[in-house]
């Protein structure tokens, strides 16, 4: 049967919920020392809707039952895409392996990538920091389908590497979302191989003509592609049809520097895909607070950022910037660390004070003088992120840290804290999924979502508690029961009002905060059992009730106003 890629996951989740496989990870740990603390796999495997832990890097442990040296754990997940790399320890910075660039997501993603579907399936064996399994050598083939109409049911690479010419198990992926494609062979070192693309996943779909320049002959009046593997291999991506790579475009790109308070004496740089994310690209001084370059760039999907010298990496939203490339050339201007074309007029800087609650990973604070505490990086700080993170301090003998830091420029703030240092074996970063557990964050693309809060004029102080949506000292949002020693609220979700009810009369004091923590109305019921919510001077977003009665029980509940 043949599968319509795009679509038929869609319509399956839809209809009946989501399809999962036993997916069983492998890692050929042969050329390695074994860490004391264990062999882990760690990857975004909530994704989808799966219920797996992200990126934690001692939840997955993998063992090897048959001591051959292949470390295995097998995750139930749901269809779809996840990301995911090994780790030879329990801990981030310890012992992570370093991916060959043929095996990353790409577009400045060096994760690993799967897709996930049927009931079982593996992934792996695969060398630890390789492209295949140990004694192997791979091959990635590709292709850019940017001059044709990818057809819904995907891309194939059928070649001499499988046993029938197969298109329908031959199917090209392309993970960072570009109009590469590309498939990981496995194949014994030496060995020639021919193959050639298609454009579905049959041959009576749109099987590319190859031509004779860079072809061999197939034996019937065509030609296939061919490679022989001496090596781990990474073969360029030639337009669908062609011996050459897809023509190039005059890209120009221009920053606007105007509301940098100085640039860098290296000067303004561009970085992305098309460069590996390196400092080659000087953009050129235009004397009136703008840089620009003009780069020919292959018509795909590139991501990319400008940086204030060196260091300076964008840090004003999340992700990173995107264009597609067309065959015409094109132009793009942005105002440095904003997503606007021209420089808006900034407000004011005012004090913005940062305070966590870490009661619940207390125990993973070190009190390493040099890499122990908590931080918070951003966008805000300099240099941006992991970088220019910045030490708190605890508040006496609390589990909550602050710090109080004057802020200026763009009004989105992006942030997460961490647990110890940054960038060292210690460091544990939030990972929460902040766009969905009650708005207090956004996507952020690959990577981990980002906390966002809009920095008003005034000062302002809020707390959260550590990769959580809730104010601190709150249960947590996502375990929190609707009812709670016979408190309901109905209706919830509400607009303009809504009722709190008791199961018995008596005296409760009640009190709504945000998610910042900052208290939005209270209210006090004597001798009954109902108080009527009116919400019409409330935004819309979660809200936390925390009801006490006259013996101090207390009741959390979420509220929901749209």
């Amino acid at each position: 049967m043949r599968k319509i890629y795009a679509l038929a996951t869609a319509m399956l989740v839809s209809a009946f919920g989501f399809a999962q496989t036993d997916v069983t990870f492998k890692v050929n740990m042969n050329n390695e020392t074994v860490s004391a603390n264990g062999v882990h796999v760690a990857g975004n495997f909530d994704a989808n809707g799966s219920s797996g832990t992200a990126w934690n890097p001692s939840t997955y442990t993998m063992t090897d039952a048959d001591n051959d040296g292949i470390y295995e754990v097998t995750i139930t997940l749901n269809e779809g895409m996840y990301e995911f790399k090994f780790i030879n320890d329990n801990n981030w910075g310890a012992g992570e392996e370093q991916i060959p660039p043929g095996a990353q997501v790409g577009g400045g993603n060096s994760n690993r990538w799967v897709y996930v579907s049927g009931s079982t399936m593996d992934a792996g064996p695969i060398c630890f920091s390789g492209l295949v399994n140990c004694g192997m050598t791979g091959v990635v083939l590709q292709v850019n389908m940017a001059t044709q109409t990818v057809s819904q049911f995907g891309v194939a690479a059928p070649g001499s590497y499988q046993q029938s010419w197969d298109p329908a198990s031959a199917t090209m992926y392309n993970p960072d979302g570009s109009n590469i494609y590309k498939k990981i062979v496995e194949v014994t070192t030496g060995t020639t191989m021919q193959y050639k693309f298609v454009n579905g996943d049959s041959w009576a779909d749109v099987v590319e003509s190859v031509p004779s320049t860079c072809g061999v002959d197939d034996g019937n009046g065509g030609y296939n592609r061919e490679i022989t593997a001496n090596a781990d291999t990474l073969v360029k991506a030639f337009c669908f049809g062609s011996c050459d790579e897809c023509a190039t475009s005059d890209v120009t790109f221009t920053v606007d520097m105007s509301n940098e308070a100085s640039v860098d004496p290296a000067g303004v740089l561009i970085a992305g895909t098309f460069n590996g994310w390196s400092d080659t690209d000087p953009m050129t001084d235009n004397g009136d607070g703008t840089w620009s370059i003009t780069l020919q760039l292959q018509p795909q999907t590139h991501n990319y950022k400008f940086k204030n010298g060196p260091n300076g990496w964008e840090g004003g939203f999340s992700g990173d910037r995107s264009i597609n490339v067309t065959t015409n050339d094109t132009a793009v201007r942005y105002c440095f660390n904003t997503l606007d074309t021209a420089c808006p007029t900034w407000p004011d800087s005012s004090m913005v004070t940062f305070r966590v609650d870490v009661s619940a990973v207390a125990s993973q604070v070190s009190t390493d003088a040099d890499s122990g505490g908590v931080y918070v990086m951003g966008g805000f700080t300099n240099p941006t992120w992991q970088a220019g993170a910045l030490k708190l301090t605890q508040e006496g003998a609390t589990n909550i840290y602050s710090g109080t830091f004057k802020l200026g420029g763009n009004t989105d703030v992006f942030f997460k804290y961490v647990l110890n240092k940054p960038n060292t074996s210690l460091a544990v970063e939030e990972s929460a999924d902040f766009s969905a557990l009650g708005g207090c964050g956004v996507d952020n693309g690959g990577f981990s979502d980002n906390r966002l809060i809009v920095r008003p004029t005034a000062d302002t102080s809020f707390c959260y508690t550590f990769d959580a949506c809730d104010a601190c000292g709150t249960v947590g949002i996502n375990n929190m029961d609707e009812e709670r020693f016979g408190v309901s609220v109905y209706p919830n979700p509400f607009s303009d009002a809504t009722v709190i009810e008791f199961a018995q009369d008596g005296d409760y004091n009640l009190i709504i905060t945000d998610l910042t923590g900052k208290v939005v109305r209270t209210a006090r019921v004597q001798g009954g059992s109902r108080y009527d919510l009116n919400a019409s001077d409330l935004k819309d977003g979660l809200y936390i009730l925390q009801a006490t009665d006259a013996n101090m029980n207390v009741s959390t509940t979420k509220l929901i106003v749209q």
